[in-house]
């Protein structure tokens, strides 16, 4: 059989054992996924609301930040999101390595539970931050006299559900504290910190999440005080959650050299949902044991 049918074979494998470990895991999450997901709807109907109540200015208020970084103007802004691209991107990559990779450090329905849970309490914080105080947007669009400054109310009542997803992710006004885009980052590199392999990587993605941060305030897209409340909100309700969560996953790289594939196998079908919890593989170490509490 030729190298790459072998290595076909070996992702099929890997895939469907890590389907079937994560299946159980999926079941008892799939509420919190879902929420989770769902709550990005509300976020966007309340990111809308907040610019149709935008009250525009011809400058915008006075900022350290902004008197520090050279300013990019407008053809330049696109430097920010391609950042922020290249995060979302490789984040969403790594999060299903499980199902391809032989090191297998984390469970992905565990993980984007615990993420999107961490996501949605910070974005239930920075709809109650930027809905009580309405601060003037920097961004250039949102100045006067542009038209793009204010969005007019709706003739009906349901026409406040009805989202306009491209203008609202890139060209909203009025959502300011805290930062959107870097909220998404440091939950993002706060999570790779905690269940990445790679120190390198960790240094980069931490470095990209700073540049971010930077450009966005030389953008002129947030105040200084938007980055800043989500540099030490994020983490704190990031920490805050880590310590209530007990589910581990077992590290070790598929196959063993020690075991043969019937066995490699088997270990990994012991993974089983066990009276509403995971019974995780015991780990053969003198007065060690790995107990996995859900």
């Amino acid at each position: 059989m030729s190298p790459c049918a072998d290595f076909v074979r070996e992702l099929w494998r890997r895939i469907r054992l890590e389907f079937i470990v994560e299946l159980p895991l999926l079941r008892d999450r799939w509420k919190l996924i879902l929420f989770g997901a769902c709550f990005q709807y509300i976020h966007g109907i309340s990111t809308q609301l907040a610019h149709r109540m935008h009250q525009p200015m011809n400058q915008p208020l006075h900022d350290i930040g902004f008197s520090l970084l050279p300013e990019l103007g407008q053809k330049n802004e696109w430097v920010s999101e391609l950042i922020f691209g290249s995060l979302f991107g490789s984040f969403m990559l790594w999060s299903f390595s499980p199902f391809v990779t032989a090191q297998k450090r984390f469970y992905t329905a565990v993980l984007f539970s615990r993420l999107l849970m961490v996501l949605v309490i910070c974005q239930t914080l920075r709809i109650l931050s930027f809905s009580s105080t309405q601060l003037p947007s920097p961004n250039y669009h949102c100045r006067l006299p542009e038209l793009t400054a204010i969005k007019d109310m709706p003739l009906h009542w349901w026409g406040h559900f009805i989202v306009d997803l491209g203008r609202q992710t890139t060209h909203g006004c009025g959502d300011l504290i805290f930062s959107s885009h870097t909220t998404f980052a440091l939950v993002g590199v706060l999570t790779y910190t905690e269940y990445g392999a790679v120190v390198i990587t960790k240094v980069i993605a931490w470095c990209m999440v700073f540049t971010l941060s930077v450009l966005i305030v030389a953008s002129r897209k947030h105040y200084t005080v938007d980055v800043l409340i989500a540099w030490y909100v994020v983490p704190l309700v990031f920490y805050a959650m880590l310590r209530r969560w007990t589910t581990k996953r077992p590290l070790h790289e598929e196959p063993w050299p020690h075991r043969s594939l019937a066995e490699d196998n088997a270990l990994q079908l012991e993974e089983v949902v066990v009276h509403g919890s995971i019974a995780a593989p015991e780990v053969t170490q003198p007065s060690v044991q790995i107990c996995v509490v859900i």
